[in-house]
This record gives structure tokens, sequence and C-alpha cells, in this order.
């Protein structure tokens, strides 16, 4: 699997979510909201608290 760079957008773009393999020893990050490995991240907007992708959709406000 190769690491995918988050697109480059002018504002608060369309990119829904990028998806990011580190490399050996770096820290795996959790959702707070379902626990899972965040494997795609999402933020809410306008707070910027980031989430697993499918947790971040299925809000309508903030968890923390």
């Amino acid at each position: 699997m190769t690491a995918a760079v988050a697109p480059q957008s002018a504002g608060h773009g369309s990119a829904l979510g990028y998806t990011y393999e580190p490399p050996a020893g770096h820290k795996t990050h959790f959702c707070v909201s379902c626990q899972f490995p965040v494997a795609v991240y999402g933020r809410l907007y306008p707070c910027l608290h980031t989430y697993c992708l499918g947790c971040a959709t299925d809000m309508s406000t903030c968890y923390v």
C-alpha cells in the first residue's frame, strides 16, 4: 500500500478525507467515537476535530 497525499484545495475544500500509511514506529490514531483505528480521517467544521471518516460524516454536532 502506498501513502496518499491529501488533495490541495482553496479554503475548506471538497475533500472528504484522506488515507495515510505511517512509517514503522509512528503512533496509531483511534477514533474517540467508535474506538477503531483511523484509516481515513474526517474533520468537522467549524471546530476542526478529527474522527474517522465514517463517524465524521454521521455526526451533526461535535462529539467532544
